[in-house]
């Protein structure tokens, strides 16, 4: 697999000659790249976001001690595509694995960056609302399935109002990096703005799934109504998740028993949360 052509020229008229690069994940279109010896990431970030509003948010978090994100240092914009491709910071660290002793107080950490998170200063345009762009998304979905069409006319009726603030979009474990006893939240794609319990709900759905390593949901709800956020925009938010991740099983590249395993588990959770 080569790097796009118009991509490396434009990275290396800006950046300098790329050295070693190889493809990260999946989707063949994130790479980790060496420029000057030292690695970065080069990712695709939807239109929608804005480079200037991006940068905003990534350089106020990575300027705090210690930093909490990598920054972002150039974005690079081609004719006719619908993104343009950001080279970020490469994130140094490790994934904390499932079964590492001191996840406790890994999520003492991990939550504390949730709440910095939800509180930086939003940029004055730039980022799409995150509940507007679930709401349409998922509303073309045809879900045949009865419990989770319930959950979806109840989110349609209870859309929840009031301020929004930053959003991560996907703050899950997997996009923690821990360095030492430092997490850096990563992967900022699908960042926006959302009111304070969106990202929550998102954990705890994950959480529902068994995603967050001894951290039950039930105790990360209390935790999270602990910290003062709303407890019926944290139900929304919840529900919201659920059906993001049912809609998200359809689309993974694993075995239809795999897949339907999971997606029975997350109609459990809708039932359960109804």
């Amino acid at each position: 697999m080569a790097l796009d052509a118009a991509l490396r020229i434009a990275v290396e008229a800006a950046l300098g000659p790329i050295g070693a690069h190889e493809p990260v994940g999946r989707s063949g279109e994130t790479w980790r790249l060496e420029l000057g010896g030292v690695p970065h990431l080069l990712k695709p970030i939807a239109a929608e976001r804005r480079p200037a509003a991006v940068a905003q948010v990534l350089g106020s978090l990575a300027s705090r001690s210690p930093p909490l994100s990598p920054r972002l240092r150039h974005a690079v914009e081609l004719p006719r595509r619908p993104c343009w491709y950001g080279v970020f910071e490469w994130a140094e660290g490790l994934a904390r694995p499932r079964d590492a002793p001191d996840w406790p107080g890994a999520w003492d950490r991990a939550l504390q960056l949730l709440a910095i998170v939800r509180t930086q200063p939003l940029p004055d345009d730039g980022l799409p609302s995150l509940v507007e762009h679930w709401l349409e998304r998922l509303g073309t979905v045809r879900w045949h399935d009865a419990m989770a069409e319930l959950l979806w006319a109840r989110l349609q009726q209870q859309v929840p109002d009031g301020p929004e603030g930053l959003a991560h979009g996907d703050f899950a474990p997997q996009n923690l990096v821990w360095l030492d006893e430092r997490a850096l939240l990563v992967d900022w794609e699908e960042v926006g703005r959302a009111p304070a319990e969106l990202d929550a709900g998102w954990l705890l759905a994950l959480s529902s799934m068994g995603a967050t390593p001894a951290l039950p949901p039930t105790t990360l709800r209390a935790r999270l109504l602990d910290e003062g956020l709303d407890a019926d925009r944290l139900w929304w938010s919840w529900g919201l998740g659920l059906l993001r991740l049912l809609y998200r099983s359809r689309e993974l590249p694993l075995p239809t028993s795999v897949v339907t395993a999971m997606a029975q588990h997350i109609r459990a959770q809708i039932g359960a949360l109804l």
